[in-house]
């Protein structure tokens, strides 16, 4: 598994018996599919299949962004997990064109955010390069 959960369940089987994966997002983060290369095997947290051959199952994981406002300042602050290293916030005002957010980043021991400077109409991404 990547960042942002556990995985139980890896090792050898013997051919014909079930084999049964589990994922647990860690806090801040969801569950995003078993993956076998790059292809999706199953969306559900507990998979099992019938173990023939060998086989590398990938769990992958997507930080949550949160978005907070506040009525009494006007400000917004977006937020995600900090264990999400590579990651990069993108913003758009049109859902077509996204650039990298160029407000500063506040790091804190569980949780990076920004508070985006522009007032106008935003859409925000987390991206991994």
């Amino acid at each position: 598994a990547a960042n942002g959960g556990t995985v139980t369940g890896g090792g050898h089987y013997v051919d014909a018996t079930t084999a049964t994966l589990s994922a647990v997002p860690s806090v801040g983060w969801e569950f995003a599919g078993w993956w076998d290369g790059v292809t999706l095997v199953s969306l559900s947290p507990t998979y099992a299949f019938n173990a023939v051959g060998p086989l590398t199952l990938t769990a992958s994981f997507l930080p949550n962004l949160t978005i907070q406002s506040s009525a009494e300042s006007n400000q917004m602050t977006v937020s995600w997990p900090a264990s999400a290293d590579g990651w990069v916030l993108m913003e758009s005002t049109d859902l077509i064109t996204w650039t990298a957010s160029t407000d500063a980043v506040t790091n804190s021991l569980d949780r990076k955010s920004v508070k985006p400077a522009s007032k106008e109409r935003c859409f925000f991404i987390l991206q991994h390069p």
